[in-house]
């Protein structure tokens, strides 16, 4: 589905965009209110559904940093439903967190909207989500490989490290919860991060 140039609905209640523009998604982010194919990364942090293992080699302090001696962190909050936020339709396939030349065509387009003048001052939560099929415990860690995932693609894309952190939520918010094993529940999800 082609979003239009107007604003995007709120995240909360949008099916999963396969194809926007920069426009609609600057719109959307100012507005508002066992052995798998997918790198193994820790789970996320229980009080926080923050990814761990956001590091970047020299970035001392990059977000998700776990360093006791790192005394500035700064993480990207995840603000739930309260901010500007789109979600986006990357179909990785069943337990990876391999991007499709598809997936990278439409976080290509989420890069240069983030890099616009109108966001570029901003940071951003990406949040994994998987549907409700399988392990829970192996979904959560999925949609944590799946977030930092993206986080790479869009780092690699010219988007600074430091505004954007990937968090997880396996199937623990999902978008139709009257249909838990469908596909509209496998997202990533973009949300700008409370000022």
């Amino acid at each position: 589905m082609l979003a239009t140039l107007g604003a995007l609905p709120p995240a909360a209640a949008q099916q999963p965009l396969a194809q926007t523009s920069v426009e609609a998604l600057v719109a959307a982010l100012r507005s508002g209110p066992a052995t798998r194919s997918f790198r193994r990364t820790q789970l996320p942090d229980t009080g926080t559904s923050l990814c761990l293992g956001q590091d970047t080699p020299g970035t001392p302090g990059a977000p998700g940093t776990r360093s006791l001696s790192a005394r500035n962190l700064e993480v990207v909050p995840y603000a739930g439903d309260t901010t500007p936020g789109v979600n986006l339709s990357v179909q990785f396939a069943t337990g990876s967190d391999r991007l499709t030349p598809a997936d990278q065509a439409l976080l290509n387009t989420l890069a240069q909207a983030l890099k616009t003048a109108d966001l570029a001052q901003d940071r951003f939560a990406v949040a994994g989500h998987t549907d409700s099929t399988g392990d829970a415990r192996l979904n959560l860690e999925l949609s944590c490989a799946r977030a930092l995932a993206v986080r790479r693609h869009l780092v690699a894309q010219g988007v600074a490290v430091t505004r954007v952190s990937a968090y997880g939520f396996g199937s623990g918010r999902l978008l139709a919860s009257d249909q838990p094993a469908a596909g509209v529940n496998r997202r990533v999800e973009i949300r700008k991060a409370p000022e």
